[in-house]
């Protein structure tokens, strides 16, 4: 059996992706984990060889917060920290994390972890909740729809950047 979002060989009886995480068709879903709706907060980090980007929105005290860095064709680097945005920008990602069943990844098993190569990519993925511990999925790959979620980001960054 293979995996429905990398192509990866799965192992038998595999609940997840152990290449990038995604959640086998047909396994138990994990208990614990708070609901999309509730998730205060979603971190993306991602470094490869040639690109890097860096992504968090979340709410804080009754407001949403938005910090971003990444490559802009022709700008270099563009960065911000906490800049105040939207709510409908938060509801946007509740709507997109449920849709893509983000909260049912699960990071690979430390123990089994390949040893590290400094040039693999590297994808660090942090679900937020205000009452729960949060979900930390690191893989060498984007998680399901990662390039989507990453164009979210980026149109968020670009109206910021558009309405200075």
């Amino acid at each position: 059996m293979f995996c429905s979002n990398c192509g990866a060989k799965l192992k038998d009886h595999a609940k997840f992706c152990d290449e990038c995480a995604y959640p086998v068709k047909g396994t138990e879903k994990l208990k614990g984990i708070g609901k999309p709706e509730s998730i205060t907060g979603l971190w993306l980090n991602y470094v490869a060889m040639h690109s890097h980007f860096r992504f968090y929105l979340r709410e804080k005290n009754g407001a949403v917060l938005f910090s971003y860095k990444y490559l802009k064709t022709g700008c270099g680097f563009v960065e911000q920290e906490d800049l105040p945005v939207d709510f409908a920008y938060m509801q946007e990602l509740r709507e997109f994390i449920k849709e893509n069943d983000y909260v049912h990844l699960t990071d690979r098993d430390p123990s089994k972890r390949k040893i590290f190569v400094a040039d693999l990519p590297s994808c660090h993925l942090e679900l937020k909740w205000a009452d729960y511990k949060p979900l930390l999925i690191r893989s060498v790959h984007l998680p399901p729809n990662g390039d989507k979620l990453k164009e979210f980001f980026i149109s968020i960054a670009e109206n910021i950047q558009q309405n200075v």
